[in-house]
């Protein structure tokens, strides 16, 4: 028989959005037909060197970042279209790269769902301080009330 190792892997591209029941299902329908892996490893275990390797074949010029949505994807490879970012720079997929990492398709996107953080900053610091005020001045007013008259 093979004297390998049986190393079961689960692709948890996305582990936030992953549901451990599949994980259990999987391992525990292996159980009953009397399977036991050697290991067993997620995707998600590798991110940083496979973010580090990306990198590397990016500055190489052997890759690039390609954020167009998969539906159109699909149809430019259909109709033999070579991705628009295959020709971009090295900096230029750099950055696309490190935006896709941020979970952003693009630059426009992080711009709009970090503005609305810093609108919310922005109105909470003046109620903050409006509140930090009006504490003052009741502070004061205390004072005022308990400080003896001569």
């Amino acid at each position: 028989m093979y004297e390998g190792q049986m190393i079961l892997r689960f692709d948890d591209t996305n582990p936030t959005n992953e549901k451990s029941e599949f994980v259990e299902n999987i391992i525990r329908d292996l159980k009953t037909m009397k399977i036991t892996p050697d290991r067993i490893t997620f995707t998600s275990d590798y991110f940083e060197r496979i973010k580090d390797e990306m990198e590397k074949l990016i500055k190489m010029g052997l890759a690039y970042a390609d954020n167009t949505p998969g539906d159109q994807m699909k149809i430019e490879r259909d109709e033999g279209k070579e991705s628009r970012f295959r020709e971009a720079t090295v900096e230029e997929n750099m950055k696309r790269f490190h935006l896709m990492i941020e979970g952003y398709r693009n630059e426009e996107e992080k711009n709009a769902k970090e503005k609305p953080k810093e609108e919310k900053k922005a109105e909470k610091k003046p109620k903050e301080e409006k509140k930090k005020e009006e504490e003052k001045k009741k502070e004061e007013e205390k004072k005022e009330e308990v400080a003896p008259v001569q």
